[in-house]
Protein backbone atom coordinates (compact mmCIF):
# COMPACT_ATOMS: atom_id res chain seq x y z
CA UNK A 1 0.00 0.00 0.00
CA UNK A 2 1.23 3.65 -0.93
CA UNK A 3 -0.24 5.53 1.73
CA UNK A 4 -2.63 7.17 -1.00
CA UNK A 5 -6.19 6.14 0.08
CA UNK A 6 -9.14 7.30 -2.20
CA UNK A 7 -12.40 7.48 -0.05
CA UNK A 8 -15.04 6.25 -1.40
CA UNK A 9 -18.64 8.38 -1.11
CA UNK A 10 -21.93 6.58 -1.18
CA UNK A 11 -24.65 9.04 -2.75
CA UNK A 12 -28.30 8.08 -1.07
CA UNK A 13 -30.81 8.46 -2.48
CA UNK A 14 -34.72 9.22 -1.05
CA UNK A 15 -37.88 10.48 -1.53
CA UNK A 16 -39.30 13.75 0.46
CA UNK A 17 -42.53 14.28 0.71
CA UNK A 18 -44.12 18.13 1.53
CA UNK A 19 -47.42 18.98 2.13
CA UNK A 20 -49.34 19.71 -1.54
CA UNK A 21 -46.47 18.29 -3.63
CA UNK A 22 -44.03 15.85 -3.75
CA UNK A 23 -39.95 16.87 -4.52
CA UNK A 24 -37.17 13.68 -5.63
CA UNK A 25 -34.19 15.09 -4.21
CA UNK A 26 -31.06 13.25 -4.25
CA UNK A 27 -28.23 13.98 -1.40
CA UNK A 28 -24.99 12.99 0.19
CA UNK A 29 -24.36 12.59 4.13
CA UNK A 30 -27.30 15.91 5.03
CA UNK A 31 -30.10 17.63 3.58
CA UNK A 32 -30.58 21.37 4.15
CA UNK A 33 -33.88 22.70 3.71
CA UNK A 34 -34.10 25.37 1.04
CA UNK A 35 -34.05 28.88 2.26
CA UNK A 36 -37.28 30.46 0.32
CA UNK A 37 -39.33 31.73 3.40
CA UNK A 38 -37.90 29.82 6.41
CA UNK A 39 -34.82 30.24 8.44
CA UNK A 40 -31.41 29.41 6.92
CA UNK A 41 -30.53 28.23 10.36
CA UNK A 42 -32.74 25.38 10.02
CA UNK A 43 -30.76 22.10 11.43
CA UNK A 44 -29.63 19.29 8.62
CA UNK A 45 -31.23 16.64 8.22
CA UNK A 46 -29.15 13.50 9.07
CA UNK A 47 -29.49 10.55 6.41
CA UNK A 48 -29.77 7.01 8.06
CA UNK A 49 -26.65 4.68 6.49
CA UNK A 50 -28.88 2.06 4.39
CA UNK A 51 -26.26 -0.37 3.59
CA UNK A 52 -23.43 -2.21 5.14
CA UNK A 53 -20.79 -0.27 3.09
CA UNK A 54 -22.68 2.95 4.07
CA UNK A 55 -22.58 1.92 8.27
CA UNK A 56 -18.85 1.39 8.28
CA UNK A 57 -18.15 4.59 6.28
CA UNK A 58 -20.17 6.68 8.83
CA UNK A 59 -18.87 4.56 11.71
CA UNK A 60 -15.06 5.31 10.25
CA UNK A 61 -15.80 9.16 9.34
CA UNK A 62 -16.93 9.58 12.97
CA UNK A 63 -13.77 8.32 14.23
CA UNK A 64 -11.87 10.59 12.02
CA UNK A 65 -13.82 13.44 13.50
CA UNK A 66 -13.48 11.94 17.32
CA UNK A 67 -17.00 11.77 17.67
CA UNK A 68 -17.57 9.33 19.53
CA UNK A 69 -21.18 9.64 20.22
CA UNK A 70 -22.35 9.31 16.43
CA UNK A 71 -19.83 6.14 16.05
CA UNK A 72 -21.45 4.66 19.17
CA UNK A 73 -24.84 5.37 17.79
CA UNK A 74 -23.61 2.91 14.55
CA UNK A 75 -23.47 0.26 17.32
CA UNK A 76 -26.05 -2.38 17.17
CA UNK A 77 -28.28 -2.73 20.40
CA UNK A 78 -26.24 -5.95 21.25
CA UNK A 79 -23.42 -4.30 21.24
CA UNK A 80 -24.54 -1.15 23.75
CA UNK A 81 -25.80 -3.15 26.44
CA UNK A 82 -22.17 -5.02 26.31
CA UNK A 83 -20.45 -1.94 26.51
CA UNK A 84 -21.66 1.74 27.96
CA UNK A 85 -21.12 4.59 26.07
CA UNK A 86 -19.15 6.34 28.81
CA UNK A 87 -16.87 3.61 28.75
CA UNK A 88 -17.00 3.24 24.66
CA UNK A 89 -15.69 7.09 24.68
CA UNK A 90 -12.92 6.51 27.22
CA UNK A 91 -11.51 3.52 25.22
CA UNK A 92 -11.33 5.20 22.34
CA UNK A 93 -10.19 8.42 23.78
CA UNK A 94 -7.29 6.87 25.95
CA UNK A 95 -6.49 4.88 22.38
CA UNK A 96 -6.54 8.11 19.88
CA UNK A 97 -4.01 9.60 23.15
CA UNK A 98 -1.35 7.31 22.51
CA UNK A 99 -1.76 7.06 18.87
CA UNK A 100 -2.11 10.48 18.17
CA UNK A 101 -5.11 10.58 16.05
CA UNK A 102 -5.27 13.41 13.48
CA UNK A 103 -7.94 11.67 11.13
CA UNK A 104 -8.48 8.46 9.96
CA UNK A 105 -9.18 7.21 6.28
CA UNK A 106 -10.60 4.40 4.85
CA UNK A 107 -11.18 2.25 1.40
CA UNK A 108 -14.44 0.01 1.26
CA UNK A 109 -13.13 -2.82 -0.69
CA UNK A 110 -16.07 -5.66 -0.16
CA UNK A 111 -19.61 -6.14 1.27
CA UNK A 112 -20.69 -10.15 2.46
CA UNK A 113 -24.07 -10.56 3.78
CA UNK A 114 -25.47 -13.61 4.43
CA UNK A 115 -29.24 -13.51 6.32
CA UNK A 116 -29.40 -10.63 8.98
CA UNK A 117 -25.80 -10.09 9.43
CA UNK A 118 -22.78 -8.55 6.76
CA UNK A 119 -18.62 -8.40 7.11
CA UNK A 120 -17.14 -5.43 5.25
CA UNK A 121 -13.60 -5.92 4.44
CA UNK A 122 -11.85 -2.03 4.15
CA UNK A 123 -8.60 -0.66 4.84
CA UNK A 124 -7.58 1.81 7.41
CA UNK A 125 -4.64 4.54 7.37
CA UNK A 126 -4.51 6.29 10.74
CA UNK A 127 -3.00 9.34 10.77
CA UNK A 128 -0.66 10.00 13.43
CA UNK A 129 0.86 13.46 14.98
CA UNK A 130 3.41 11.03 16.51
CA UNK A 131 3.51 7.90 13.73
CA UNK A 132 3.14 9.42 10.99
CA UNK A 133 0.77 7.42 8.88
CA UNK A 134 -0.39 3.85 10.54
CA UNK A 135 -1.37 1.76 7.18
CA UNK A 136 -4.22 -1.23 8.52
CA UNK A 137 -5.08 -3.07 5.38
CA UNK A 138 -7.31 -6.20 5.32
CA UNK A 139 -9.71 -4.89 8.39
CA UNK A 140 -12.92 -6.16 8.72
CA UNK A 141 -15.80 -5.03 10.39
CA UNK A 142 -19.31 -7.03 11.11
CA UNK A 143 -22.25 -5.94 11.36
CA UNK A 144 -26.15 -6.77 11.99
CA UNK A 145 -29.62 -5.75 10.70
CA UNK A 146 -31.44 -3.51 12.61
CA UNK A 147 -34.70 -2.44 11.49
CA UNK A 148 -34.20 -1.00 7.87
CA UNK A 149 -30.62 -0.10 8.72
CA UNK A 150 -27.30 -2.24 9.57
CA UNK A 151 -25.51 -1.63 12.66
CA UNK A 152 -21.70 -2.24 13.65
CA UNK A 153 -21.41 -5.64 15.90
CA UNK A 154 -18.29 -3.88 17.68
CA UNK A 155 -15.27 -5.35 19.70
CA UNK A 156 -12.56 -3.64 20.70
CA UNK A 157 -10.13 -5.15 18.01
CA UNK A 158 -12.34 -3.13 15.61
CA UNK A 159 -9.34 -0.59 16.67
CA UNK A 160 -6.12 -2.35 16.21
CA UNK A 161 -6.32 -6.74 15.67
CA UNK A 162 -4.96 -8.05 18.53
CA UNK A 163 -6.39 -5.12 21.13
CA UNK A 164 -8.71 -7.65 23.21
CA UNK A 165 -10.32 -6.45 26.28
CA UNK A 166 -7.56 -6.96 29.21
CA UNK A 167 -4.54 -5.40 26.76
CA UNK A 168 -3.54 -1.85 26.51
CA UNK A 169 -2.08 0.07 24.02
CA UNK A 170 1.09 2.33 25.00
CA UNK A 171 3.74 4.52 22.73
CA UNK A 172 7.14 3.52 23.63
CA UNK A 173 10.41 4.67 22.49
CA UNK A 174 12.54 2.53 20.66
CA UNK A 175 16.41 3.67 20.97
CA UNK A 176 18.85 2.63 18.62
CA UNK A 177 22.33 0.95 20.26
CA UNK A 178 24.67 3.77 21.74
CA UNK A 179 27.60 4.77 19.68
CA UNK A 180 30.79 4.28 20.15
CA UNK A 181 33.61 6.45 21.25
CA UNK A 182 37.01 6.47 19.38
CA UNK A 183 40.39 8.26 20.21
CA UNK A 184 41.23 10.81 17.82
CA UNK A 185 43.54 7.49 15.83
CA UNK A 186 40.80 5.24 15.70
CA UNK A 187 40.88 3.30 18.81
CA UNK A 188 38.30 2.12 20.96
CA UNK A 189 37.91 4.04 24.19
CA UNK A 190 34.16 3.02 25.00
CA UNK A 191 32.53 0.21 22.73
CA UNK A 192 28.71 -0.25 22.88
CA UNK A 193 27.43 -3.99 23.24
CA UNK A 194 30.96 -4.72 24.24
CA UNK A 195 32.60 -8.07 26.32
CA UNK A 196 33.32 -8.09 29.92
CA UNK A 197 34.57 -10.67 32.62
CA UNK A 198 33.67 -10.35 35.57
CA UNK A 199 35.79 -12.70 38.42
CA UNK A 200 34.87 -14.35 41.31
CA UNK A 201 36.67 -16.41 43.86
CA UNK A 202 36.76 -17.60 47.35
CA UNK A 203 39.48 -17.09 49.66
CA UNK A 204 39.65 -21.06 50.70
CA UNK A 205 40.13 -21.75 47.33
CA UNK A 206 43.51 -19.59 46.85
CA UNK A 207 46.60 -21.41 46.69
CA UNK A 208 48.09 -18.39 47.68
CA UNK A 209 46.07 -15.52 49.26
CA UNK A 210 49.47 -12.80 49.36
CA UNK A 211 50.27 -14.03 45.59
CA UNK A 212 46.24 -13.61 44.57
CA UNK A 213 46.01 -10.44 46.15
CA UNK A 214 48.39 -8.80 44.15
CA UNK A 215 48.05 -10.08 40.98
CA UNK A 216 43.82 -9.01 41.49
CA UNK A 217 45.32 -5.07 42.77
CA UNK A 218 47.40 -5.40 39.41
CA UNK A 219 44.66 -6.84 36.90
CA UNK A 220 42.02 -4.81 38.38
CA UNK A 221 43.57 -1.22 39.14
CA UNK A 222 42.12 -1.09 42.86
CA UNK A 223 44.41 -1.05 45.99
CA UNK A 224 45.83 -4.55 47.74
CA UNK A 225 44.56 -3.06 51.43
CA UNK A 226 40.95 -2.31 49.89
CA UNK A 227 40.78 -5.86 47.93
CA UNK A 228 41.97 -7.58 51.75
CA UNK A 229 39.31 -5.44 53.49
CA UNK A 230 36.48 -6.28 51.25
CA UNK A 231 36.88 -10.43 51.09
CA UNK A 232 37.18 -9.95 54.95
CA UNK A 233 33.38 -9.07 54.62
CA UNK A 234 32.75 -13.07 53.19
CA UNK A 235 32.90 -16.00 54.58
CA UNK A 236 36.29 -18.27 53.21
CA UNK A 237 34.40 -20.45 51.53
CA UNK A 238 31.23 -18.09 49.58
CA UNK A 239 32.22 -17.02 46.22
CA UNK A 240 32.51 -13.67 45.55
CA UNK A 241 32.16 -11.31 42.88
CA UNK A 242 35.41 -9.33 42.83
CA UNK A 243 35.82 -6.85 39.81
CA UNK A 244 35.32 -6.63 36.01
CA UNK A 245 37.92 -6.83 33.50
CA UNK A 246 38.72 -6.47 29.36
CA UNK A 247 38.75 -10.03 27.94
CA UNK A 248 42.13 -9.01 26.45
CA UNK A 249 43.34 -8.18 29.95
CA UNK A 250 42.32 -11.23 31.75
CA UNK A 251 44.09 -13.44 29.11
CA UNK A 252 47.72 -11.67 29.95
CA UNK A 253 46.70 -12.16 34.14
CA UNK A 254 44.69 -15.70 32.99
CA UNK A 255 47.46 -18.45 34.61
CA UNK A 256 48.69 -16.45 37.46
CA UNK A 257 44.79 -16.28 38.04
CA UNK A 258 44.09 -19.57 37.68
CA UNK A 259 47.28 -20.83 39.76
CA UNK A 260 46.99 -18.59 42.72
CA UNK A 261 43.00 -17.34 42.92
CA UNK A 262 41.23 -20.31 41.42
CA UNK A 263 38.98 -17.36 39.43
CA UNK A 264 36.31 -18.26 38.19
CA UNK A 265 34.53 -15.53 34.90
CA UNK A 266 31.31 -14.64 33.58
CA UNK A 267 30.99 -13.23 30.49
CA UNK A 268 28.33 -9.81 29.92
CA UNK A 269 27.80 -7.63 27.22
CA UNK A 270 27.85 -3.89 28.66
CA UNK A 271 28.87 -0.77 27.34
CA UNK A 272 32.54 -1.10 27.46
CA UNK A 273 34.88 1.33 28.62
CA UNK A 274 38.24 0.00 27.49
CA UNK A 275 41.47 -0.50 30.17
CA UNK A 276 38.32 -0.99 32.82
CA UNK A 277 37.62 2.64 32.10
CA UNK A 278 41.09 4.13 32.38
CA UNK A 279 39.99 6.92 30.72
CA UNK A 280 36.66 7.80 32.41
CA UNK A 281 38.04 10.54 33.35
CA UNK A 282 37.79 12.23 29.25
CA UNK A 283 35.04 9.76 28.12
CA UNK A 284 33.11 10.29 31.27
CA UNK A 285 30.05 7.48 31.73
CA UNK A 286 26.37 6.69 31.65
CA UNK A 287 24.01 6.03 34.12
CA UNK A 288 20.38 6.19 34.66
CA UNK A 289 18.52 9.33 34.28
CA UNK A 290 18.87 11.96 37.51
CA UNK A 291 14.82 11.77 38.93
CA UNK A 292 15.39 15.45 38.67
CA UNK A 293 15.56 15.75 35.01
CA UNK A 294 13.38 12.81 34.15
CA UNK A 295 10.71 15.39 32.60
CA UNK A 296 13.15 17.04 30.27
CA UNK A 297 14.75 14.13 29.33
CA UNK A 298 11.21 12.41 28.54
CA UNK A 299 10.22 15.33 26.31
CA UNK A 300 12.76 14.40 23.80
CA UNK A 301 11.68 10.62 23.60
CA UNK A 302 13.81 9.19 26.67
CA UNK A 303 11.46 6.41 28.78
CA UNK A 304 11.91 6.06 32.33
CA UNK A 305 15.31 3.38 32.90
CA UNK A 306 17.06 4.64 29.66
CA UNK A 307 21.02 5.20 30.24
CA UNK A 308 22.27 8.75 29.39
CA UNK A 309 25.57 10.03 29.88
CA UNK A 310 26.56 11.95 32.88
CA UNK A 311 29.95 13.22 32.64
CA UNK A 312 32.74 14.05 30.07
CA UNK A 313 31.93 13.63 26.19
CA UNK A 314 29.28 11.21 27.08
CA UNK A 315 27.53 14.03 28.50
CA UNK A 316 28.52 16.74 25.95
CA UNK A 317 27.48 14.43 23.06
CA UNK A 318 24.69 12.77 24.56
CA UNK A 319 22.47 13.60 21.68
CA UNK A 320 25.04 12.47 18.80
CA UNK A 321 26.05 9.17 20.97
CA UNK A 322 22.43 8.37 22.04
CA UNK A 323 21.13 9.20 18.34
CA UNK A 324 16.90 9.37 17.50
CA UNK A 325 14.87 6.71 18.99
CA UNK A 326 11.95 5.48 16.98
CA UNK A 327 8.58 5.53 18.48
CA UNK A 328 6.35 2.20 18.39
CA UNK A 329 3.06 1.33 19.27
CA UNK A 330 2.51 -1.53 21.41
CA UNK A 331 -0.31 -3.90 22.42
CA UNK A 332 0.26 -5.16 26.17
CA UNK A 333 -1.19 -7.81 27.87
CA UNK A 334 -2.09 -8.16 31.37
CA UNK A 335 1.56 -9.34 32.99
CA UNK A 336 3.68 -8.35 29.87
CA UNK A 337 3.84 -7.88 26.04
Amino acid sequence: MDGRVTIMRKSICFVLLLTGCAALLIGCDTLLPTSGGGSSSAPAIQLIPRTPADTVSAFLNAWSARDYNAMYAQLSSESQSLVSQTVFREIYTQADTQIGTSAVRHTINQTREQGRTAAVSYDVVIESGIFGEIADPGRTMRLVRAGDGWRVAWTQMDIFEGFAPGTTLEAVSVRPPRADILDRSGRLLVEQDGETLTLFAAVQEMANFDNCMSILASALRRERAELIAFLRDYNPETIVPIGDIDADEYAFYADALAQNCAIRTDTRITRRYVGHGIATHVTGYVGNIPAEQLAAYQQRGYSQGDLVGLAGVELAYEAQLAGQPSRALRIREQGGL
